[in-house]
C-alpha cells in the first residue's frame, strides 16, 4: 500500500495525462486554443528522486509531443527541476552587471544627483 507521498511514477504519469486532457477539453468548449508549440513540460523533484525515476522524455498535449526540459522560464524567472534558482541567480548577476557596466560609459555626463538615483 502506497503513502500519499509514495505514490508509483507511473500513476502519477496517468494522473498528469488526465489533467492535461482535461485542460484542453476545458479551453476547446470554451473557444480557447492549447498552443502545444508554446506548451514546455518539466518534472520537479529532488535530484536523487528524478535519477531514481523512470519518467518519460515525451509528454502528448493537444495530439502533439513535447519533450521534456530541465528548467523553463515562466513569467522572466527560471525554474529548474530541483527548484534551486541557481540558473535564475546566474542570468540575473549577469544582466547587473551588464547594465552596470553600460552605467559606465554615460557616468561622466550624469549630475551627481542623477548618478546617486541610479
Amino acid at each position: 500500500m502506497y503513502t500519499k507521498r509514495e505514490v508509483p511514477v507511473t500513476a502519477s504519469l496517468v494522473i498528469f495525462q488526465q489533467s492535461v486532457a482535461a485542460s484542453h477539453a476545458w479551453f476547446s468548449q470554451n473557444g480557447l486554443l492549447l498552443n502545444p508549440d508554446k506548451s514546455e513540460v518539466i518534472y520537479i523533484g529532488t535530484g536523487q528522486r528524478l535519477r531514481s525515476s523512470e519518467l518519460p522524455e515525451t509528454v502528448t498535449v493537444a495530439g502533439s509531443t513535447i519533450a521534456t526540459t530541465d528548467k523553463l522560464k515562466v513569467l522572466g524567472v527560471v525554474l529548474d527541476s530541483s527548484l534551486t534558482f541557481d540558473q535564475h541567480v546566474r542570468d540575473t548577476v549577469r544582466n547587473c552587471n551588464f547594465h552596470l557596466h553600460a552605467l559606465r560609459h554615460i557616468r561622466p555626463s550624469l549630475t551627481s544627483d542623477v548618478a546617486n538615483t541610479i
